[in-house]
C-alpha cells in the first residue's frame, strides 16, 4: 500500500476532490486507490473516461490490485464515457445536478453505501461547456458532495491538455486537491455561496479577509494545542517510567514470597492450593513482563533525539547477531538486500529491526522461517520492508497490533506483552516516519516502514546504485 492510499482512506465519505496531473500514470496513481477505497467501503463506483478508453482504465485498475472484471460484473463498478455522464443537449447545470443526484439515490436504493465518481474532465471543453458553466457546475457539486454525504467525486484535470486558466478556476471550488502523492486541503477554496452568487467585489474582499484571519487564528490555536499536547505527553512518559520503575521493588518482594511458597508448599497441599500457587506465580510473571515493557516503551519517548548518520547494513548485522540463537533454533533463513545510510537515532532504529525480525521468526507457523529485508528509495524517504512467510494477520487487526499492549487473540498468554510493534511505531514517529503492514491470514506478512531521506548523506551510501535500480 502506498502513502497516498492511506491518505485517501483517511478521507470521510462525501469529499469533493480535484486531481491535477500531467501523465496518465500520474492520474491513475491517484484514481486507482480512490476507487479501491470506494469498493472496499461498499460504494458504487463510476469511472468516466474521456482521454482514455475503458480498456485502458480497466488495465490500470487490474494492475492496481482491483478485481475489475468481478466488480463490473457485480455492478459495483461502472465504466462510462462523457456521453453517459452528460445528458444530451446543451449543458444545463440543473439538469446535470438532477441526473447525478438521481444516480446517487439509485445506488443507495440498491443497497450501496453511496456513490463514488471519478471523472476525466477533458470532456467539458470538448462538449462546448464554457469556463463559467464549468466552474458553476463544480461549485454546485459541493451542495451534493460534502464530508458525511453519500456522494463522492474526484474531478481530474490534465495540465497537458487543459488551459491553465481553466484549471486555476476549477481549483477554487474544490475543498481538497490531490497533487502528486499528496492529499492537500485547499486554502483557496471558495464555497458555493461565493462562487455561484453574484457577490460584489466588496463582499468578496470582506470574505477573503475573514478567511485570512480565520486561518491565522486556527494555526495559532493549533500550535498552542500541539505544544500543550507535547508537554503532556512528555509528562506522561516520565510518569510511566517513574511509576514502572518504582513498582518493580514491591513486586520483587511479592515475587520472592510467592516463589518461596511455591518451593515449600507446592505438592504438599490439596489440588486447589496448587492451582492457586500456579496462578499467583503466573500473575507475578505477567506483571513483571508488563512493567518491563512499560519501561521500554517509556524509554523510547525519553530517548534523546540526537540524530546521526546510521549505516543500516551494520545496524542490521548487530541485530541479527543478537538474534543468532533464535535464528539457529528455528532454522530461519534471512535474505538481506542492500540497505542505505540514513539520518536517525541508532538505538531506536535497532529496536525497529529487532522487533520486526524477531516477530517474523517467532510467528512462522509450520513452515521454516523465511525473512527478507529490503529497502527502496521513494520521494523524500526510504521505504524499508520486512517480509515473512509466517501465519499472517487478519486485515481487521492491521491497526490494532500497533497499539500498546494489544495482541492478536490467537496468540497465547506467554507469547509477549503486545509492546514490540507499539515501540516500532513510536520510534519511527520520532524519525518522522511511519509503519504499516500488508498481510492475510496464512499468507505471511510484510511490514513496511519509512525513514525520511537526507540528501546530505546520499554519496556516503555504498549501495546507492543497487537501491535505485
Amino acid at each position: 500500500m502506498t502513502d497516498l492510499t492511506y491518505q485517501i482512506a483517511a478521507l470521510k465519505q462525501g469529499e469533493h476532490l480535484c486531481s491535477v496531473y500531467e501523465t496518465t500514470n500520474e492520474m491513475m496513481t491517484q484514481a486507482v486507490p480512490y476507487l479501491q477505497q470506494g469498493l472496499l467501503s461498499g460504494e458504487r463506483c463510476i469511472y468516466v473516461a474521456d482521454e482514455n478508453t475503458n480498456e485502458t482504465v480497466l488495465l490500470y485498475l487490474k494492475n492496481g490490485g482491483i478485481d475489475a472484471d468481478e466488480a463490473v460484473n457485480a455492478g459495483n463498478l461502472i465504466l462510462w464515457n462523457h456521453h453517459d455522464y452528460k445528458p444530451a443537449g446543451l449543458f444545463d447545470r440543473k439538469v446535470m445536478y438532477d441526473f447525478v443526484q438521481g444516480n446517487v439515490q439509485r445506488a443507495i436504493e440498491q443497497g450501496f453505501s453511496g456513490l463514488r465518481v471519478a471523472v476525466e474532465m477533458t470532456w467539458a471543453p470538448s462538449a462546448g461547456v464554457t469556463l463559467q458553466d464549468l466552474v458553476g457546475w463544480e461549485s454546485l457539486l459541493n451542495r451534493l458532495s460534502y464530508p458525511g454525504s453519500k456522494a463522492s467525486f474526484i474531478c481530474m484535470y490534465n495540465r497537458s491538455l487543459l488551459p491553465s486558466a481553466l484549471i486555476r478556476e476549477a481549483l477554487y471550488v474544490h475543498p481538497v486537491v490531490i497533487l502528486g502523492h499528496q492529499v492537500c486541503p485547499n486554502l483557496f477554496y471558495q464555497p458555493p455561496e461565493i462562487a455561484l452568487e453574484n457577490k460584489s467585489d466588496d463582499e468578496k474582499l470582506v470574505w477573503m479577509v475573514a478567511q485570512i484571519k480565520r486561518t491565522d487564528l486556527a494555526e495559532k490555536a493549533l500550535l498552542q494545542k500541539t505544544n500543550a499536547l507535547e508537554h503532556k505527553n512528555a509528562e506522561l512518559e516520565r510518569f510511566a517510567y517513574a511509576a514502572s520503575h518504582d513498582l518493580r521493588e514491591p513486586l520483587r518482594q511479592v515475587e520472592s514470597y510467592v516463589r518461596l511458597i511455591e518451593k515449600r508448599y507446592k505438592g504438599r497441599l490439596d489440588a486447589d492450593a496448587n492451582d492457586f500457587i500456579n496462578f499467583a506465580v503466573m500473575g507475578v510473571d505477567r506483571m513483571n513482563k508488563l512493567i518491563r515493557s512499560t519501561l521500554t516503551y517509556a524509554r523510547v519517548g525519553l530517548c534523546p533525539s540526537i540524530f546521526e548518520s546510521v549505516d543500516c547494513e551494520d545496524l542490521l548485522s548487530h541485530v541479527l547477531e543478537g538474534l543468532k540463537r533464535a535464528i539457529i533454533e528455528n532454522s530461519a533463513q534471512i535474505i538481506r538486500n542492500p540497505l542505505p545510510r540514513v539520518i536517525g537515532i541508532p538505538v531506536l532504529l535497532s529496536q525497529v529491526f529487532q522487533n520486526l525480525v524477531q516477530n517474523a521468526i517467532k510467528y512462522h507457523g509450520d513452515a521454516q522461517p523465511l525473512v527478507q529485508i529490503s529497502c527502496e528509495r521513494r520521494r523524500g524517504e526510504w521505504l524499508f520492508s520486512v517480509q515473512d512467510n509466517g501465519v499472517g494477520i487478519d486485515p481487521l487487526y492491521h491497526q490494532k497490533i500497533f497499539e500498546i499492549f494489544q495482541r492478536l487473540d490467537s496468540l497465547d498468554e506467554t507469547s509477549g506483552s503486545g509492546i514490540g510493534l507499539a515501540i516500532c511505531r513510536k520510534a519511527l514517529e520520532q524519525h518522522g516516519g511511519k509503519i504499516w503492514v500488508d498481510s492475510q491470514v496464512g499468507k505471511g506478512a510484510t511490514f513496511y516502514f519509512t525513514v525520511p531521506f537526507s540528501p546530505a548523506i546520499e554519496t556516503l551510501n555504498p549501495n546507492q546504485s543497487a537501491l535505485d535500480s
